[in-house]
């Protein structure tokens, strides 16, 4: 996003175009066969599918409805989370440089997705937040801009149905592990986006778990319990949004986004 020519152009290559070329990949990333017991099958951890902006835009594409629309949403919503938190850490420089390369930060894809589910237009606040990132501002000011854009986001996804966030999650989760995968070499980050990525969208997962499990349904507060508890241990694979060495358990993601499929059942009827 470094002038405006360059957005227009990129902004015609985007998620879109690839979901087309991609949808070939989405078997391996949707829920593999799972255990009873809430473990996973040998399909399951074999195959966390592509990692990048193709696999991921073909694993929100295989939803519907408003599970669809949360996940393209948490994609966004990850994006400045990110952002947000290399701002926040003093590395301005990777801050604007994620916020240029990530395709994730474009209103464009999900302005038409808020006009069908009747949600308010944000956009004003996602740029005024670009803004201050690109410009270099007061860690204080880009914080607060952050908080006005992810406050946004949340009342987005208002009215929603709990089984759709937590199957948005449970996407969320399956990505993460797909571009977490897609970053390492012998446990060595290679590839810091890919890396970023993934750790944003297990972050954004866990915010959406714990907004759930405040519910004052006891039924989608246990769900949501359960997801977190699903999620904990990923926490040691992704331990900061800057780290350069990590563990490298693809599996631990894949186990923690099947355990999340299986308590999201709690809330289908």
């Amino acid at each position: 996003m470094s002038d405006d020519n360059e957005t227009k152009v990129r902004l015609v290559v985007p998620r879109r175009w690839l979901i087309a070329s991609t949808m070939v990949t989405i078997g391996a990333l949707a829920a593999g066969p799972v255990l009873a017991s809430g473990g996973q099958s040998d399909e399951t951890k074999a195959a966390p599918a592509e990692g990048g902006e193709g696999g991921e835009g073909a694993a929100v594409a295989a939803l519907e409805g408003d599970a669809e629309f949360l996940s393209e949403l948490g994609l966004f919503e990850a994006a400045h989370v990110i952002v947000a938190a290399l701002y926040a850490e003093g590395d301005v420089a990777a801050a604007q440089e994620h916020l240029e390369q990530s395709h994730h930060a474009y209103y464009e894809d999900i302005e038409d997705d808020l006009n069908e589910h009747g949600a308010a237009q944000f956009e004003a606040e996602a740029e005024a937040f670009a803004a201050a990132v690109r410009e270099g501002r007061d860690a204080a000011e880009v914080s607060a801009l952050a908080d006005a854009v992810l406050a946004a986001i949340t009342a987005a996804q208002a009215g929603a149905e709990p089984a759709n966030a937590m199957k948005a999650v449970e996407t969320l989760v399956r990505i993460a592990a797909a571009d977490y995968e897609a970053s390492l070499t012998d446990g060595e980050v290679t590839a810091p986006q890919e890396y970023r990525d993934a750790w944003g969208f297990a972050e954004v997962a866990k915010r959406r778990l714990q907004a759930l499990a405040a519910s004052s349904d006891a039924t989608v507060a246990g769900a949501a319990e359960a997801g977190l508890a699903a999620l904990e241990p990923a926490a040691e694979q992704l331990p900061g949004v800057s780290a350069t060495k990590v563990p490298g358990d693809v599996s631990v993601l894949l186990g923690a986004a099947a355990r999340i499929e299986l308590a999201s059942y709690r809330l289908r009827s």
